[in-house]
């Protein structure tokens, strides 16, 4: 049995030193490192960071062979940091730039996106099933295919303005229709150009802990950067008010998305407990649309067994074809309630994807109390019952998407 005792120090102390990082971020987010925030914020801080961390230790040391990849779900419905929307399964695989990559897969008629190549697109290539082929690669390739820069190791190391996106290729798949039980999602990635090795290869001290030094860059990069994040959005929109829609909320800060037809519009609210943010906006006639709930930490809200999220098959559309919604921290019992999750500040992103349209939605602070003279009567048609079947199949679906 070969012994490198060196290396195994080395590699205890890059342990110790991932767990450290997230110690201290949790020490000072106690010493108030992070501002003034309630005890729910500060215990969602802390999953906060366990979720960072779990993500990391996903990225860097489990699904970080570029040789051998394979998708991995990333912000779904238990780690739900970066603020996914509730419609969307995110997959996500590591590559290198002087390899060549096949991916191939069925999505049984929901739109899709890999990268920049959208499913919708007129080019975009089937097989009579449904099922497709995509190749990544440096040089031009027939077919669907997606350029990779020559120069990328996504194998090694955490690059580019986004942290957790360089050197890997992002799937959004999109599913609206939650009443639906459409087969689950395939989707397959593999190395195919001559130089791929026969096998991955064994696990070493070092090896492992240069793994475990990225994990541990890219948690604490993940932990900053979504705060730097938050705060540029804050310096763009006035608190209670909702930015337009655009391409990209921060420009800059993920990879060049082109000509992209879907487009955020954004915003965050402070309420006082009797009060509630009463959102109005015009709707497409064509194309998918969404309005959801972020907290402090830039993660979605508990959108399995809460109605934090709502899309354009779930919405309430008034008989002057506008939409209209409340979000409070209780229930006001309308139709169109967005939970807060007991929260009074919060993040909302609404967002179009290939509308005809897309109109800047309107936010206004209202006394609860007030709400019955705001809001067509039939917003309050709802019972106890009703609500109960509408968490009901919120939870059925997410079960059937996550657990297929």
């Amino acid at each position: 049995m070969s012994s490198d005792l060196k290396a195994r120090h080395e590699l205890a102390a890059v342990w110790a030193r991932f767990c450290d990082s997230l110690k201290q971020q949790g020490e000072a987010l106690l010493a108030g490192s992070r501002g003034p925030i309630s005890d729910q914020e500060f215990a969602e801080g802390i999953r906060h960071l366990g979720r960072i961390a779990v993500h990391a230790l996903q990225s860097r040391v489990e699904f970080r062979d570029a040789d051998f990849p394979g998708f991995y779900r990333v912000c779904d419905d238990r780690n739900r940091w970066g603020a996914p929307n509730a419609d969307t399964l995110y997959l996500m695989a590591p590559y290198r730039g002087d390899s060549v990559y096949r991916i191939r897969g069925n999505c049984f008629g929901r739109r899709f996106v890999i990268g920049r190549l959208w499913s919708d697109s007129d080019s975009f290539r089937w097989e009579h099933d449904g099922s497709f082929e995509v190749v990544l690669s440096a040089q031009p390739r027939p077919g669907n295919w997606i350029r990779i820069a020559p120069d990328v190791d996504g194998a090694d190391g955490v690059t580019g303005n986004h942290p957790g996106l360089g050197g890997s290729i992002l799937v959004k798949i999109f599913d609206e229709n939650w009443s639906s039980e459409l087969p689950g999602v395939r989707m397959t990635i593999e190395r195919i150009d001559t130089g791929r090795p026969d096998y991955p290869p064994p696990l070493t001290p070092a090896l492992m802990a240069r793994r475990l030094m990225d994990a541990e860059t890219l948690a604490r990069e993940t932990w900053d950067f979504y705060e730097h994040h938050q705060n540029v959005m804050r310096e763009m929109v006035p608190t209670n008010e909702l930015s337009a829609p655009v391409t990209a909320i921060i420009p800059g800060l993920k990879p060049d998305i082109g000509d992209s037809p879907l487009l955020y519009g954004f915003g965050f609210f402070a309420l006082e407990p009797d009060e509630a943010w009463l959102i109005e906006c015009d709707v497409p006639a064509e194309g998918h649309w969404s309005f959801q709930l972020y907290s402090r930490w830039y993660e979605s809200l508990e959108f399995q067994h809460r109605q934090s999220s709502i899309n354009r098959l779930q919405a309430l559309i008034d008989d002057d074809g506008r939409f209209r919604a409340v979000i409070s921290a209780t229930d006001p019992g309308t139709v169109n309630w967005i939970d807060s999750e007991g929260h009074l500040q919060g993040c909302l992103i609404y967002r179009w994807l290939r509308c005809n349209v897309t109109p800047t939605a309107t936010a206004r602070v209202v006394k609860l109390s007030n709400l019955a003279e705001l809001l067509p009567s039939k917003h309050f048609d709802l019972d106890a019952r009703r609500r109960s079947e509408a968490l009901s199949s919120r939870a059925r679906h997410f079960s059937h998407l996550y657990q297929s």
